[in-house]
């Protein structure tokens, strides 16, 4: 069972005409670890801004852009860096994404760019991840759906000088198939393949 809840913050929005915005603080980054999301009185928060704009360039085409960024440590990583630089080591985040609906079709994606500043490692690692998403509704309260989605990393260098990637590749396949019953409710069957 997922014990925790997920990060809090606050966010200011709007929009005007087929513009919209986001601006937000967490208080913590992204990849920070679960036991930082919880928001406990008198506990320090490091926290993380977050601001996003969007536009709607067709009735048809929605495109948006959002950046990220925040200090990601815990405090098990205390006792390897002092207090004052704590705050130093930070992920940084840029977002894309897309979304075109026409008809009985939805095709949706986003792209990521995602940075991490480390310790004694003079290239920073990169993940570039994202999916595609094609959503196709049939008769009634059918539809089917198909998914695409891919992280890579960057290669950095070793102490030996080698570069060497700094995770693997992972890639994921979906194809489901649904059926919506109610407007809140749905069954779906869904095969996933991973790599």
């Amino acid at each position: 069972i997922w014990g925790n809840p997920y990060q809090v913050g606050a966010m200011v929005f709007g929009g005007l005409r087929n513009l919209d915005f986001r601006l937000a603080v967490m208080n913590s980054a992204t990849s920070s670890e679960p036991d930082m999301w919880n928001y406990q009185i008198g506990r320090k928060t490091h926290p993380s801004y977050v601001a996003h704009i969007g536009c709607r360039i067709l009735p048809e085409l929605y495109l948006g852009m959002a950046y990220g960024a925040g200090p990601y440590l815990d405090d098990s990583a205390k006792a390897f860096i002092k207090e004052g630089d704590f705050n130093s080591y930070k992920q940084k985040i840029w977002q894309v994404e897309f979304l075109f609906e026409r008809g009985k079709t939805q095709i949706r994606g986003e792209a990521f760019h995602d940075t991490w500043e480390v310790e004694k490692v003079r290239d920073y690692p990169v993940d570039i991840s994202g999916y595609v998403e094609v959503k196709q509704k049939f008769l009634s309260g059918f539809y089917g759906a198909l998914r695409y989605g891919t992280i890579r990393y960057n290669e950095i260098r070793l102490s030996s000088g080698q570069r060497e990637v700094w995770d693997f590749y992972i890639w994921r396949g979906q194809a489901a198939l649904g059926y919506r019953i109610l407007r809140n409710l749905d069954v779906r069957a869904e095969y996933m393949w991973n790599r």
